[in-house]
């Protein structure tokens, strides 16, 4: 793995910066990412690709991602305050990069948002690295589960669904059969632009009352997966005064992507939320990436009534070798 040269001066400071991957577990690098992210370098598992950057023995830096099936993420990019300004960060994007390849991945992508205290050196450090220019990838919202069923009831082709659903229909992910299970596998399985995201990815954290099979005719087309937030983007995604939710999963089939089946299905959601956790209960989601429909439309219907948008940006790197 290609590191750092020798020596950048930093100040009066002389340090000696080598950067590799890290093939075991160190929990010495705990510290250069998101918390809710630390286990991963303490307990990595094998989809996980982490590189350090050592000032001689000790950490600092760390570039971590998921080199799972698929596209590579890189979830966390941070360098110790006393190193930057040296190109280290941009060392340790070519590295992961170098190493992502080797693993057979053809194409990593990184995702932020707009409000992120480090953006701009980040995106100094994606376009040094070869990185392409940021763009709008996705929108999250934040808002009140009273209020966001409201709006979403007062659409007519909503209205219309809820008043005479068939065939469609929702039904509790609790309640999905063996039949379900493969028509998930195919969905995640098919050729498409926007890449469905995998249910089970939250099979630990659901909240079963607010996880939904969508259906027509009695099959699955799509999904709804709620989980209980515990942290979130700011302080208006969690409170410790009223539950907060958040929707990490929503997909419906491309041959129904007009019908407003997935619409239904959050209003779905966030009416039942407010039935059992109060209409001042939060709720949030984010849109997947590529769906640019969605994104407008939740620009349009629910960031005026919302607590919080964040604006997600995504960028990209081609491997060698890739289309």
């Amino acid at each position: 793995m290609e590191g750092c040269p020798p020596e950048a001066q930093n100040g009066n400071a002389v340090v000696s910066i080598s950067v590799e991957c890290l093939s075991k577990p160190d929990p010495g690098f705990a510290a250069f990412t998101y918390p809710r992210l630390a286990k991963l370098v303490a307990e990595p598992r094998p989809s996980m690709l982490a590189i350090g950057a050592f000032d001689g023995d000790s950490p600092a830096g760390l570039a971590l991602g998921d080199c799972g099936p698929g596209d590579g993420r890189l979830l966390s990019l941070m360098v110790d305050r006393r190193c930057r300004g040296m190109g280290i960060a941009t060392q340790l994007m070519r590295a992961f990069a170098s190493a992502a390849g080797e693993r057979g991945i053809r194409r990593i992508e990184t995702h932020y948002p707009d409000h992120l205290a480090s953006r701009p050196a980040l995106e100094a450090a994606l376009s040094n690295a070869g990185w392409s220019e940021p763009n709008l990838g996705n929108v999250q919202i934040v808002g009140l589960a009273g209020a966001m069923s409201d709006v979403g009831g007062r659409w007519p082709g909503v209205r219309r669904l809820l008043e005479r659903p068939e065939p469609y229909a929702f039904t509790p992910w609790s309640e999905r059969t063996a039949r379900d299970e493969a028509a998930v596998e195919r969905c995640l399985g098919e050729g498409s632009d926007i890449r469905p995201p995998d249910p089970l990815t939250w099979r630990t954290s659901f909240d079963l009352d607010l996880s939904f099979v969508l259906r027509r005719g009695g099959d699955l087309v799509g999904w709804l997966i709620g989980q209980r937030a515990e942290t979130g983007f700011g302080p208006e995604t969690t409170s410790d005064e009223a539950v907060s939710v958040h929707y990490p999963a929503a997909y419906c089939a491309e041959a129904h992507s007009r019908s407003g089946i997935l619409i239904a299905g959050y209003h779905q959601a966030f009416s039942r939320q407010a039935e059992l956790y109060g209409p001042r209960s939060r709720a949030s989601y984010r849109t997947h990436p590529g769906a640019r429909a969605m994104l407008a439309l939740t620009m349009r219907r629910f960031a005026p009534l919302a607590l919080r948008v964040d604006r997600v940006f995504t960028s990209r790197l081609h491997l060698a070798g890739a289309d």
